[in-house]
């Protein structure tokens, strides 16, 4: 999970360090990711910084710890009530129920290689060993 110390405002970058589960039960905890290259720093582009800054100041749970994405009252996103915002904000951008929010994943790595990436960093970027 995503925490303040993990964004480089200067750098343009977002560490990956950890992962959140929840288990059947509900619970949530914070893991290691799969493999070794899953810990890594994502760059991110200058014309983002702005949204980036103002979600930190508007939405972020507050503290070096804070969370960087949390629920309106302050608590951690869980799949179920983060998949009703997803499906809301995809409908309200006119987007096709075929989008997962995963896609965005897979979209960044294909924004990433027109502008140039190779294939090692764009391994690198998603967290893959081979």
């Amino acid at each position: 999970m995503t925490r303040r110390r993990d964004i480089d405002l200067d750098g343009l970058t977002v560490s990956v360090r950890r992962s959140q589960a929840e288990l059947q039960e509900g619970g949530l905890f914070d893991k290691a990711p799969k493999s070794a290259a899953g810990v890594r720093a994502i760059s991110f582009p200058a014309e983002l910084l702005d949204d980036v800054t103002r979600h930190l100041d508007q939405f972020a749970a507050p503290g070096r710890d804070g969370h960087v994405f949390v629920g309106p009252r302050g608590g951690l996103l869980r799949r179920s009530n983060f998949r009703d915002d997803w499906v809301s904000a995809r409908k309200a951008a006119g987007v096709t129920s075929e989008l997962h929010f995963h896609d965005l994943r897979h979209t960044g790595n294909t924004l990433a290689s027109t502008a140039g990436a190779s294939t090692r960093e764009l391994m690198t970027r998603m967290g893959h060993n081979s």
